[in-house]
């Protein structure tokens, strides 16, 4: 490049400067010399039209004059100095590739150029850099500052791709739109929209389009924009009907934006109009949906069978609909709105409404919470309440609507539930029958206890398998044969001839059952085959039991029948002894008869106290929770004086044993009890009373050391006794009283010094098994 080409790139005026520099036609010296020598002359010119860095280096990038008007702070050691690397002053992030460049500015004697950035200060700034080589092996270098420029420049293109961005993604139609009405621009969504081509719009009259608007003209929008300039600023809004080319209904909303001109003066065509218009054909219909909607929320307000309340943050009713008064008993609307709901709750429940008020307001929602309300002044009913907060649009709370449900029949109902399925459950796990549950291949799927006992085979290792793997011959070979005809009467719903009598099982026990077969089939789950096994000899023995029962029951009867009419006249008679023995002085033998009249009445009137005792009815028991430390210990105050006589203590090592029972009843087991140990006693002993307890019953012993017992295979046997003033019934009498608690009294050892009797109580059930 030639030093003139240079001064040209670099100066506004080259003609003007270059007269000033002397210059000698007949010398040879080069020109860039000549700039050089005569720099000083051109630098005050050159600084005045051109305020970019000049400097000039060596093909080594060695300084060869510096201008010095350019600010200092482009360098990061001071005024750079001629003779000195180039590179060691300017302080930017590109070094290796301005070396680069101006390698290849010497090497190719063509001007490269390169963007430098810089921090200087803390602030980032970009600098344009020339390099123009000359044929004398200088290279001049022209430093612009362009942060300016270069950071608008990307602003620009940022803004251009987040409109293109915007103009191709949006969901909403989009066209451009001039003063004259024409259509410059369309995107995709308005294309899709409207079920057109862009090369079939653009360029056309708006009003011409294939799709119509109704109630709407945007000429007249664009010719109030020409007349009306202030209205430019402010965007317009419009909601429109349209029908597209293939007779589509929409429902538009459409913004019209006005796109002004930079300039001052505004010529015809400077102004575009961006519609953006929104299919609200969905939202529309949604609306209409909402006040359909709210049609039939108030429908179902009015007919809904439960109480629907709305009130106030306080509680205070504020609306309510009909079912609200029927569940009031029909109270007036002046008794019911304006009223605080706790008015109407029961006393007991006051507290808990108050605080789930509170808990609507901060939790927003209350569910499935019951309470009981006061329906009239002689009737509370359970209620459950679900209850929800009613905000604003701002998230300010206006009430709280409730659904009060009338639950007294459900609660009768759940109550009843519980009560079947504990009988169901006691039945089952208690009943002396088998019963076995099949499903339709002839699979076990349940069993109860007295069914797996019947098999010998534990419960839990039926389940899964076929009904007939319990007999004996169940092999392969006649395994189909057996399941088919188990399908094949199941299918039929009959199985009369279907159980083989008195089956041998695989231990080679004879299995002497009489069986029932029933199915239990429900809509929801498939049907299922029960089985009930009854023992037959139990069933011979309960019988001759029943026999025996009546026979006892006669002589009950019979024996209550003659008690009571002994029991009056024995005590008349035991009175006016009593009365006599006042006034008589008797000498000793005449005193040693009287004690044995008395003692004789006194044994009389305990037989005739016992029969009667025996002979009652003692399933009608009265049921409260009992505590049996407690009841021992009452038990043992009343024979207190009989104790401390004969030195016989009792040691009482229950603890926090409770469970549900007849109070009167259980006092006369142990009382009986404890009289027959001190009467095995006599004198000196003790009687221990402790408990244990399985998985199902409570179980309470009863410990005595003294003379034991003889035949003790008869002792629950009515009248019989080996006592010489015993009735016999004591035992019997305690037998009753347990059978009807569902309990069982036991003789565990009856040897001398340690006789022990156990009372065995249900644990689970026992007050809806009591008979």
């Amino acid at each position: 490049m030639q030093p003139m080409e240079v001064l040209a790139a670099i100066l506004p005026n080259k003609n003007t400067v270059m007269d000033d520099i002397i210059t000698d036609k007949n010398t040879k010296t080069d020109l860039s010399e000549r700039i050089i020598k005569n720099i000083d002359i051109l630098e005050p010119r050159l600084f005045n039209r051109y305020p970019d860095l000049l400097i000039i280096v060596d093909q080594n990038a060695i300084i060869e004059r510096v201008f010095s008007n350019f600010p200092k702070d482009f360098f990061n050691t001071g005024a750079p100095e001629t003779g000195k690397p180039l590179l060691n002053y300017l302080i930017i992030e590109e070094k290796a590739q301005f070396k680069k460049a101006l390698r290849k500015a010497v090497k190719t004697k063509k001007v490269e150029k390169i963007i430098l950035n810089s921090t200087i200060n803390g602030v980032k700034k970009i600098y344009d850099a020339r390099l123009m080589p000359s044929d004398e092996g200088l290279v001049f270098i022209i430093i612009s500052e362009v942060t300016k420029s270069k950071i608008a420049e990307e602003a620009l293109k940022l803004s251009e791709l987040r409109f293109r961005s915007i103009w191709e993604n949006s969901i909403d139609g989009m066209c451009m739109v001039d003063l004259n009405g024409i259509i410059t621009g369309i995107n995709k969504s308005f294309s899709t929209l409207f079920e057109i081509e862009s090369k079939d719009i653009v360029g056309k009259d708006f009003s011409k389009m294939p799709f119509s608007f109704q109630d709407y003209s945007m000429k007249e929008f664009l010719t109030s924009l020409q007349h009306n300039p202030s209205g430019r600023a402010a965007p317009t809004f419009h909601e429109i009907k349209a029908v597209t080319k293939s007779g589509k209904s929409l429902y538009l909303e459409m913004f019209n934006i006005v796109i002004d001109s930079l300039e001052e003066e505004i010529y015809e065509g400077d102004i575009l109009n961006l519609c953006i218009i929104r299919d609200i054909s969905e939202r529309k219909v949604a609306e209409e949906v909402l006040r359909e909607s709210e049609k039939h929320y108030r429908t179902l307000v009015e007919t809904s069978p439960d109480a629907i309340i709305l009130m106030d943050s306080r509680g205070v009713i504020v609306n309510c609909n009909r079912q609200v008064y029927e569940l009031f008993s029909n109270a007036d609307t002046k008794s019911i709105v304006g009223s605080n709901i706790i008015k109407f709750v029961a006393d007991a429940d006051k507290a808990r409404v108050r605080e789930s008020i509170k808990d609507i307001l901060t939790l927003r929602k209350l569910r499935n919470v019951e309470f009981n309300i006061i329906a009239s002044p002689d009737k509370i009913t359970p209620v459950e309440i679900n209850a929800s907060l009613i905000e604003s649009g701002v998230g300010a709370s206006i009430g709280i609507i409730a659904v009060v449900r009338d639950i007294s029949a459900w609660k009768a109902a759940q109550s009843a539930l519980v009560r079947s399925e504990m009988q169901f459950r006691s039945v089952w796990e208690h009943s002396h029958d088998g019963m076995r549950l099949t499903d339709e291949n002839g699979r076990i799927i349940a069993v109860n206890p007295a069914y797996a006992s019947m098999v010998g085979i534990p419960g839990e290792k039926l389940i899964g398998r076929l009904y007939f793997d319990v007999y004996e011959g169940s092999a392969e070979n006649n395994e189909n044969i057996r399941v088919n005809k188990y399908k094949e009467c199941f299918r039929n719903r009959d199985f009369k001839n279907f159980f083989t009598p008195r089956p041998k099982l695989k231990s080679g026990q004879l299995l002497d059952v009489d069986v029932k077969f029933s199915f239990i089939e429900h809509n929801t789950a498939k049907p299922v085959l029960l089985s009930i096994f009854r023992d037959i000899a139990e069933r011979t023995k309960a019988e001759e039991s029943l026999r025996n029962s009546e026979k006892l029951a006669g002589i009950g009867k019979m024996a209550a029948y003659i008690s009571h009419e002994i029991r009056t006249p024995l005590a008349s008679i035991g009175l006016n002894l009593e009365m006599l023995y006042r006034d008589l002085v008797l000498p000793p033998k005449k005193q040693r008869n009287w004690n044995i009249i008395h003692r004789e009445i006194i044994r009389l009137n305990n037989m005739v106290k016992n029969i009667l005792l025996f002979s009652k009815n003692h399933n009608d028991l009265l049921l409260v929770r009992i505590n049996l430390r407690n009841l021992i210990n009452a038990t043992k105050d009343l024979l207190g004086p009989t104790l401390k006589a004969k030195n016989i203590n009792i040691i009482n090592r229950i603890v926090n044993l409770e469970f549900m029972a007849d109070y009167q009843r259980l006092q006369t087991v142990i009382l009986h009890l404890i009289e027959n140990s001190i009467e095995s006693i006599g004198q000196n002993g003790d009687i221990e009373i402790y408990s244990e307890e399985d998985n199902t019953h409570y179980h309470i012993y009863f410990k005595d050391n003294g003379i034991g017992i003889e035949c003790a295979s008869r002792i629950f046997e009515p009248f019989y006794t080996t006592k010489h003033s015993g009735t016999g019934l004591g035992l019997s009498i305690i037998k009753k009283i347990m059978e009807s608690h569902n309990g069982n009294v036991t003789l565990v050892n009856a040897k001398m010094g340690e006789t022990i009797f156990c009372l065995s109580f249900l644990k689970q059930g026992q007050l809806n098994e009591v008979r």
